[in-house]
This record gives C-alpha cells, structure tokens and sequence, in this order.
C-alpha cells in the first residue's frame, strides 16, 4: 500500500488521478488516514465510490496499490430474458462500453519514464540521509551535522565566503550533498583578461545590490584575493561584473 507522510499530499495525490476519470464514476469520498504501520507518520488514502463493484475494478486498476477503493452499490441482479435479439443487443452494447473503458486506459494510463542515471546526492535535502533535525546524517561521515555543524550554499554567500559544488556541506569532514552549482560560460570579450588575477582595492565595499549576481561576483573576489580569471571564471562569477569594477577602480590586477 503506498502512504504519504503529509495528509494533505495524500488526498491531492489521488483527487489529481481521478479528475480525468470516466463519466460513470461518481466518487463519494477520499479520505487520507493515518496507517500506524511504520514508526514515522504516514497516511493511506480510501476512495469511495457512489458505483457497483464491477465498475469500482476499473478504478482499482487504474489506481494500483496508491489507494484502497470501495463501491457502495451491490451490482445489479441479472436479469434473464427468453428473448433472443435483446440479450444479443445487450451483449453488443456491453463489448462497446467495454472497448471504450479499454481505450480510455490504454490513454491515460501514464507511460513509464525513461531510466536515466540518477545523482543520490542531487536527491538529498538538508537533512541529508535523514528526515529531520534529530535523525540528520552526513552522507560522507554518518554524523548528526546538526550537532556537529554545516553549511548551506546560501550561508556562502551571505558571508562572502567560497561557493559549494552543492547545495549543503557537513563542516566535520566537509563532504558535500544536494543539487551540483551550475556554472555559467561566459562568451564575451576577455581575452585582455586571461592570466591575469586580481584583488579588491583597499577600502572599497561591495556596492552592488544583495542577493544578486554582480553581488555575488564582488565578493567572491574580496573574499579570494590574488584569484586568477581563469579560477573566477571556472566559479561560474560573473566576467562583465568584474570588467565593470575594473573601469570603476574597486577592483584592481596585481
């Protein structure tokens, strides 16, 4: 049985399904309740339907195991005719309604994703292998890296200090987790810039707006004097932001 560990999660996930369900489903209730399996709280979700059992099935197996389905009306008692030609229309009718149920499965039924090659790190929040702050483990070193200390890509920045390959880093054994820093290849002139580093001249703070990019750029200089454009330029800093503070003199090559 799939579950959720929000409530909320759980009822969306399913209503989302079944809004593009056949006309003849009429869904009485979906409700999300607490399993109790696992020690973690997670939530199951029940539909109910206003529909015979026969027609439930359909949903069931559009559904899977995402979620428990019940049928409130019993299906109709057969009845018997000693009329030939009827129960052959009524044969035909139902192999009709059953070629379009067929159909509108075969449509809706999501394809399978393409496998790709997934990144585990790229998955993990700031919890790292854990799910909160009390579980929390580094994915290199196994300790609680909220007790232990960490880092995020965004305390980086605010305090002018190198940026992080990823997302999030243990400050004990410094491995690193989370979504890679996506670097920018600049295409502009800077040939008159190659081999060349450079430093903040003394004095000058940073004017540009916070959080921004020529920000980000101006302090990734101040806190790295002497780095070379090639090194700026591999942080994925922005190469016009450093032309600009070269002509204005807050940045000088040494």
């Amino acid at each position: 049985m799939k579950t959720w560990t929000r409530k909320a999660n759980a009822q969306k996930a399913i209503a989302k399904v079944l809004e593009a369900a056949p006309d003849f489903i009429f869904i009485e209730e979906i409700e999300a309740y607490e399993t109790g399996e696992d020690a973690i709280k997670s939530f199951a979700v029940r539909v109910t339907l206003d529909n015979t059992e026969t027609e439930a099935e359909d949903v069931r197996e559009l559904l899977g195991d995402s979620a428990t389905v019940i049928a409130l009306r019993s299906a109709p008692e057969t009845v018997e005719t000693v009329e030939e030609t009827n129960a052959e229309i009524d044969a035909e009718i139902d192999a009709e309604i059953d070629a379009e149920i067929d159909e509108w499965l075969a449509v809706t039924k999501p394809a399978k994703p393409a496998k790709k090659d997934v990144d585990p790190l790229a998955t993990l929040d700031v919890f790292g292998l854990g799910t909160s702050k009390v579980d929390a483990k580094c994915p290199r070193c196994g300790i609680n890296h909220f007790d232990n200390g960490h880092t995020t890509q965004q305390d980086q920045r605010d305090n002018g200090l190198p940026l992080l390959d990823r997302q999030f880093a243990c400050l004990g054994c410094g491995g690193e987790w989370g979504r890679k820093r996506t670097t920018r290849t600049f295409k502009g002139r800077s040939g008159s810039l190659e081999g060349k580093t450079f430093r903040v001249v003394d004095g000058v703070s940073n004017p540009y707006r916070f959080p921004s990019k020529s920000f980000e750029a101006f302090a990734y200089v101040q806190s790295n004097p002497g780095i070379t454009f090639e090194a700026f330029k591999e942080a994925g800093q922005r190469v016009r932001t450093l032309q600009e503070d070269l002509k204005a003199k807050r940045v000088e090559a040494i």
